[in-house]
């Protein structure tokens, strides 16, 4: 397995399914089937010429239609939040979900507020969505009433991570170049980009969703999953002899916690919509009853393989680890706000807000990692700021100080500032 984190310099335009509405949304993850089309899309551009031809090319067929897989990129590896967890409706500051898959003993409401407790649809937590509004004009350069259009992206400096099936020092060892940029999403020529870094994963997981005592298997769905009854037909289970194999032991469906979806897409090298097929969405969770121990062999085998048909386009991939609630953000407190809203005029000063801002959301989602003041250091030894002088660095350090729920805000009121400023020169011209 090769784990990738990415983190993008550009905003993401991850389109959901098409709306007749005003406002195109975007996913909060980067999806499998994305991932895989762009890095094929990166290998062409590094390795064969303009307009190649894919379909007797062995090592592109090897590498983007054969048995290597492509996982999603979440923000981390628990923002998909199971359906199999209930919390409560109004999110209040006690909430504290349970998830289902794993007690009998699900509390009516609330024990912090009383509300009642609501089931999870599969929400993704940790990604933060930017919004950009335009406006179509007519051939005198004036608004066309009606047309006003809103798209939403993940933010520029958003970290994800994800897995992909292959070996780094063999097929896939290109995908350890240092700094390695790809493209993600739509409006590619000014959006999209993504800066790349692939390591080995050399050990398991904790694989905690088994319970040996009672030999029961929670399987949860990372993607969304195709499966097929035994007479072709669309089903809702997965394919449980195949299961079985990959475990060694015999399966049953004890429960399942189900949301239904639509897997197409689109086929790039022929210019044609993929078939669409119907699929239990990302988040479905399985609780297999098992006539055996399938040992750590068995779980480690079944987690590879997945599950499912299409898995070559990023669908099947599952987890057998316990889902645990990513830390929930903290609200800056009015001093801080105070504090901020002094630092963006500072900032705004070093003539560098509009390359800080993606660095500094970045910085803020790992709190600077293991050492801070090292990769202060690297940071700002970049070429883009290279010509700033010690009084504005000083300034970008302040930011860099911050604490990581503040750091964010921050980023966030600069990305604000920046595009009403944006908005406002282009209605002056």
């Amino acid at each position: 397995m090769i784990r990738l984190d990415a983190v993008a310099r550009q905003p993401l335009h991850l389109g959901t399914q098409p709306d007749a509405g005003w406002l195109t949304d975007t996913h909060r993850f980067i999806p499998g089937s994305v991932v895989r089309g762009a890095l094929a899309a990166s290998w062409l551009g590094r390795f064969r010429g303009p307009r190649p031809d894919t379909s007797s090319d062995d090592e592109f067929l090897r590498l983007f239609e054969g048995g290597l897989r492509y996982g999603p990129l979440y923000p981390s590896d628990d923002a998909l939040r199971p359906l199999s967890v209930f919390g409560c409706k109004y999110a209040c500051d006690g909430d504290a979900p349970v998830d289902a898959a794993f007690t009998e003993d699900l509390p009516a409401r609330c024990p912090a507020c009383g509300s009642p407790l609501e089931a999870s649809r599969g929400s993704v937590t940790g990604g933060q969505a930017v919004e950009n509004t335009r406006l179509e004009l007519d051939r005198d350069g004036r608004a066309v009433e009606g047309k006003l259009f809103t798209r939403r992206a993940l933010a520029a400096g958003t970290r994800l991570t994800g897995l992909v099936d292959g070996d780094l020092d063999a097929e896939c060892g290109w995908l350890g170049e240092p700094d390695l940029l790809v493209r993600f999403g739509g409006r590619r020529s000014t959006s999209g980009l993504t800066e790349l870094r692939a390591t080995p994963v050399d050990e398991r997981p904790r694989f905690d969703g088994y319970d040996p005592a009672s030999r029961r298997l929670v399987l949860r769905m990372l993607s969304p999953g195709i499966f097929l009854d035994g007479l072709g037909r669309p089903s809702w289970f997965p394919d449980l002899v195949e299961i079985g194999t990959l475990l060694g032991v015999g399966t049953t469906v004890a429960s399942a916690y189900l949301r239904p979806a639509t897997v197409g897409g689109w086929h790039a090298a022929s210019n044609l919509p993929k078939p669409r097929d119907f699929a239990v969405a990302a988040g479905s969770v399985f609780v297999l009853q098992l006539d055996g121990d399938p040992g750590v062999v068995g779980l480690d085998r079944l987690w590879r393989t997945g599950t499912g048909l299409r898995r070559a386009e990023g669908n099947g991939w599952v987890s057998l680890d316990r889902w645990r609630a990513p830390a929930p953000i903290q609200q800056p407190s009015r001093s801080a706000r105070r504090r901020s809203d002094a630092l963006v005029i500072e900032v705004l000063g070093t003539g560098v807000g509009a390359e800080f801002v993606s660095d500094l959301r970045a910085w803020a989602q790992t709190g600077g990692g293991s050492d801070a003041q090292a990769g202060q250091r690297v940071l700002l030894g970049a070429r883009r700021y290279g010509s700033l002088g010690e009084s504005r660095l000083n300034v970008l350090r302040k930011a860099l100080d911050l604490p990581p729920d503040e750091a964010a805000g921050l980023a966030q009121r600069l990305s604000e500032y920046l595009v009403v400023q944006t908005s406002r020169r282009g209605a002056r011209r």
